[in-house]
């Protein structure tokens, strides 16, 4: 898939999504918002963490592993931070609403995949 078909393909599902939740009764301009606000900060996310990779990996090619490692890491901990700032229906697990034991999980899963891409 080409970089520009799978923009059109997220473009197409935020546009179809929002048109949906858009005709359902219950739902105010201010919860479209702020998920549309939420997916444009989650995709912004994932773009300067594939951007990173990308130029991590032509400085370091042999340490591919720990890259794709540390981005797992970075794009968990944009999902970890898009549970908190959506708008949502129901209450998501305690120990995602509130910075602790995940964001550390995060932060070690990245620094390990540099470290290991660093020293490849």
């Amino acid at each position: 898939m080409s970089g520009l078909s799978v923009t059109l393909l997220y473009v197409v599902l935020v546009l179809g999504t929002t048109l949906y939740v858009a005709r359902r009764p219950g739902f105010r301009w201010t919860f479209i918002s702020g998920s549309l606000m939420s997916m444009v900060l989650y995709a912004s996310h994932v773009i300067i963490g594939v951007a990173l990779f990308l130029l991590l990996f032509h400085a370091h090619p042999e340490g591919k592993g720990g890259l794709a490692l540390a981005l797992a890491g970075w794009i968990v901990l944009g999902c970890v931070d898009l549970v908190r700032i959506v708008p949502r229906n129901a209450e998501p697990p305690r120990v995602l609403m509130s910075p602790g034991v995940v964001d550390v999980v995060c932060l070690a899963v990245i620094a390990i995949g540099l470290a290991v891409a660093w020293h490849a």
